[in-house]
């Protein structure tokens, strides 16, 4: 297991180094302003998180699962690598952005402990999202040929950041509308999303991760 792990981050950064420096990049401008800095941070997670689909272009490129599997390894700690995987990325992506953010915004002198609360909130929220979204590409990924991996991308997760966007500027426009309500109406929702969201993602991970060691159980790999 350590091992399909350690292949896969070499892999990522080999491959996209250019682009985790890029996001890094990202993070620290988002520290010059707390207030604004969630905003990237679905963005910045999201894209850590499609790094994992690259790895299965490689490993379909080299055949690695059908040599891996000459190894003491069995297909099912093949597909647990892939989700724990992205269960590490997404989750060092959350800590290494919160830390950035912070870092920047102490050296500006613009941290806020209340934006910094509510950039918290975001990061709860935006890790258990980013991690069904991930799931699920990762059971499209075992169940078709990495030449979809492009196409898995933007049904899993542009078309989803582009609702959430356009959700997001109807919301702001309906506070700049009615700012005495809404504000109050979106604390009061805030509690059932923090507890709903975690336990929708838990549940679909798990059918995704059920569904991909089957599906990967009866993969051709000759």
């Amino acid at each position: 297991m350590k091992g399909l792990l350690l292949k896969d981050f070499y892999t990522i950064w080999k491959a996209r180094r250019i682009f985790i420096i890029l996001y890094i990049f990202i993070a620290a401008v988002s520290g010059m302003n707390l207030q604004n800095g969630w905003s990237y941070m679905g963005f910045w997670m999201v894209m850590m998180d499609a790094q994992t689909l690259s790895t299965f272009s490689y490993d379909h490129s080299c055949n690695w699962n059908r040599f891996a599997l000459t190894m003491p390894v069995t297909r099912k700690d093949v597909v647990q690598s892939k989700f724990l995987l992205q269960l590490l990325i997404v989750f060092g992506s959350m800590l290494a952005y919160l830390v950035l953010a912070a870092l920047v915004s102490l050296v500006l002198r613009t941290f806020e402990v209340k934006a910094f609360c509510n950039m918290l909130l975001a990061a709860w929220l935006v890790f258990w999202v980013v991690l069904l979204m991930g799931s699920v590409s990762t059971l499209l990924l075992f169940r078709f040929p990495p030449e979809y991996v492009w196409l898995i991308s933007i049904l899993v997760y542009v078309i989803p950041a582009c609702v959430f966007m356009g959700a997001g500027s109807i919301f702001v426009q309906e506070i700049a509308d009615n700012p005495a309500v809404l504000p109050a109406a979106f604390s009061a929702m805030l509690l059932p999303a923090a507890i709903a969201i975690p336990i929708l993602s838990l549940v679909v991970s798990g059918l995704c991760y059920f569904f991909s060691c089957r599906v990967f159980q009866k993969k051709d790999l000759t």
